[in-house]
C-alpha cells in the first residue's frame, strides 16, 4: 500500500532507495538505552532521531517473501491452506 508518507532524518548520503515499512522490527537491546522519548511515541520518531545522530538504521529486503493476511479467523484459515500446499522447507 502506498501512503505517500515520507520522512528524512538527514540529507541523502550515498545510494538511497525508497522502500516500504512492513512494521517488523529486529532490534538490538542497545536501542532502549538510546531512547529518550517518554510516554506514548512513534518508533519512527526514534529511528529518525537516531539516524540523524549517525546511528545505523538498516533494512532487510523482503520483497521476495510470501506475505499472507491473517487478521481474522477466515483469513488465518486461508493462509493455513496456502502454507499446507507449499513444499517442505529444507
Amino acid at each position: 500500500m502506498r501512503t505517500g508518507w515520507r520522512a528524512e532524518a538527514r540529507s541523502e548520503a550515498g545510494r538511497t532507495e525508497e522502500i516500504g515499512f512492513a512494521g517488523i522490527h529486529v532490534l538490538s537491546p542497545e536501542i532502549f538505552e538510546l531512547m529518550t522519548e517518554r510516554g506514548r511515541f512513534s518508533i519512527m520518531d526514534v529511528y529518525l532521531r537516531l539516524a540523524e545522530e549517525g546511528h545505523a538504521i538498516e533494512t532487510f529486503d523482503m520483497s521476495d517473501a510470501l506475505w499472507l493476511e491473517v487478521g481474522d479467523p477466515v483469513r488465518l484459515a486461508n493462509a493455513n491452506a496456502v502454507m499446507m500446499r507449499l513444499p517442505p522447507h529444507r
